[in-house]
């Protein structure tokens, strides 16, 4: 009953916010990182086989092409299909790279650490760092089609 409590006291406080007209509010919010913790449970359920297990046992590998062959589905729904097939495209893909983490151990908290890590900082600011950290010294190598390196004030 709490979480729903919340959910009523976030909708007086922020006036603009209201749910789709084809929901209602849940008695409770469900989140990635309830998500997450399914995924784990049933990477450690015996016997019967599930779709999660399946492609748990995959491995990384196996894991990632499904991946992408669902963020490309996700593309395709963006750009061409109905609100309702975009959000089950959305959900897949959440689905699928929770898996894919699960697969090298990685948490969703590490990868929500390091999207905090990076509100620190300007977008730009960080694809420069980043560019810069993977290459090392070969900066030239960071600017795709023959451009020119930019000077460090540009970054």
């Amino acid at each position: 009953m709490g979480a729903f409590l919340d959910i009523a006291l976030f909708r007086r406080q922020n006036e603009r916010f209201a749910w789709p007209p084809s929901r209602k509010p849940l008695r409770f919010m469900f989140s990635l990182d309830d998500l997450a913790k399914t995924i784990a449970l049933r990477s450690q359920a015996g016997g019967e086989k599930s779709y999660t297990r399946s492609l748990l046992e995959k491995g990384p590998r196996g894991a990632a092409k499904k991946f992408g062959e669902e963020a490309v589905e996700f593309v395709i729904a963006a750009v061409g299909e109905s609100d309702d097939a975009l959000r089950a495209e959305a959900a897949d893909v959440l689905y699928h790279m929770l898996v894919v983490l699960k697969t090298r151990d990685l948490a969703l908290g590490e990868v929500i650490a390091e999207l905090e890590r990076r509100t620190l900082r300007s977008g730009l600011e960080e694809k420069g760092l980043t560019q810069l950290l993977t290459l090392g010294s070969d900066r030239d190598a960071c600017f795709d089609f023959g451009a020119t390196a930019h000077s460090t004030s540009e970054v």
